[in-house]
């Protein structure tokens, strides 16, 4: 009897030690433990895909993309020591790479009805773009994108205008849209009278008055549209490389 007495106090005494034990390699765990970003290590080069779209991203055929966006975008990539390689695509291609996964990570306005579902957005943006309503002479400007219903405009085949261009091709409207492959393109268009208002973005249509000036050309603000880091769902560690890209922002 007196020692089976013993025997239960020693195995009181060992639960007591067991349970202790544990509580200190869980006060470790919590204090000093890596995070579970740093132990998972991104193996993968990422597919990063930019648009030719100046002055936000300049092409050129032997050297890296130049532009603020451009900046920010490979400047954070290269803070974040993730490996990348980049690819300039057409505005439709790049959004139905980001939905597949064919492309990792990119920049752009916030379009939930093209992608968005498929991709995750910065939580603060990195910059903004002036979207406006162009003419010529003394046609009156709208006040906003519904006032154009019915009229002929021109806009870039591929650009969803974060979203704004889907009430202009909706079906009782959509014989006035007219799309070209290109800025220029649809600014001739305009130039030449073949319509009478072109959807555009300010900074990349001041690129091209810079070199040549249309006379009596008129605008009118539609939105500013924010612009964010993107990254796509379908790569299994988005969360993860979105998370280095905010915490790496350049030149924060």
């Amino acid at each position: 009897m007196r020692h089976r007495l013993i025997l239960q106090r020693l195995w009181t005494f060992g639960e007591s030690i067991i349970s202790g034990l544990l509580l200190i390699v869980v006060v470790i765990s919590v204090f000093y433990c890596k995070p579970i970003l740093a132990e998972t290590p991104l193996v993968n080069k990422l597919d990063v895909g930019i648009l030719n779209f100046s002055p936000l991203f300049n092409v050129h055929s032997d050297r890296m993309p130049s532009g603020p966006m451009s900046d920010i975008l490979f400047q954070t990539l290269q803070k974040t020591n993730l490996s990348y390689r980049y690819t300039v695509y057409p505005a439709k291609r790049l959004f139905n790479n980001l939905v597949s996964g064919n492309t990792d990570v990119s920049v752009g306005v916030i379009a939930n009805h093209v992608y968005g579902r498929h991709v995750l957005y910065s939580e603060k943006p990195i910059g903004d773009i002036e979207l406006r309503i162009f003419t010529i002479g003394a046609q009156p400007l709208p006040i906003e994108l519904a006032d154009i219903l019915g009229k002929h405009v021109a806009v870039v085949r591929g650009y969803s205008y974060g979203g704004r261009k889907e009430l202009l091709v909706q079906a009782a409207n959509k014989r006035y849209i007219h799309q070209f492959n290109t800025v220029g393109d649809a600014l001739d268009r305009l130039k030449n009278g073949r319509v009478t208002f072109m959807l555009g973005y300010k900074k990349q249509v001041g690129v091209i008055e810079k070199k040549s000036p249309t006379k009596l050309l008129r605008s009118a603000v539609i939105e500013t549209l924010q612009i964010y880091f993107i990254v796509a769902k379908a790569n299994p560690q988005a969360a993860q490389i979105m998370q280095l890209m905010e915490q790496n922002y350049w030149p924060k």
